[in-house]
């Protein structure tokens, strides 16, 4: 990949975290067996294999557009930033998936580690002096001192 090609794709996550928090809605495409699941191009398990990878867009429209040749029976679905954190991104890296920022149409974008994600999250909301309310930690500073207790410990 080209590094102008990396700038875009981190530019493109950049804005999928603003978007996020500033509409406090997630996108995610699905049918009747679940959520549209596809591999990681950049990250492997031990054995070499490619990590499990979901893909979550800013936007209806982008989800849509990815409905297409092995997803063409999904629908578009919308998911309240809380639960997107605490259901899919705390579920997905329990489960060892890696996650899909505002994958285009070619299935191309950025990737990274969900509780990372939190992690970013919990700064633009900061930046933005904007909270919000999760079910199962009594704020979001907690939920990201446990996750740095983990990563670092």
């Amino acid at each position: 990949m080209r590094s102008d090609d990396t700038t875009a794709i981190q530019q493109q996550h950049e804005a999928f975290i603003q978007k996020i928090c500033a509409s406090e809605v997630v996108w995610c495409l699905e049918n009747k067996d679940g959520v549209a699941l596809s591999n990681s191009w950049e990250y492997t398990n031990g054995q070499g294999e490619p990590l499990g990878l979901i893909c979550f867009w800013s936007e209806e429209a982008k989800a849509k557009a990815c409905a297409k040749d092995e997803w063409f029976d999904y629908h578009t679905i919308s998911i309240p930033l809380d639960d997107f954190i605490e259901i899919f991104c705390l579920g997905m890296a329990n489960d060892g998936f890696f996650l899909g920022t505002d994958f285009d149409s070619n299935m191309y974008g950025h990737e990274i580690d969900p509780l990372d994600l939190i992690l970013e999250i919990h700064d633009a909301l900061k930046k933005m002096a904007k909270k919000i309310k999760l079910k199962n930690y009594p704020n979001m500073q907690i939920l990201v001192n446990d996750i740095e207790d983990l990563m670092n410990g």
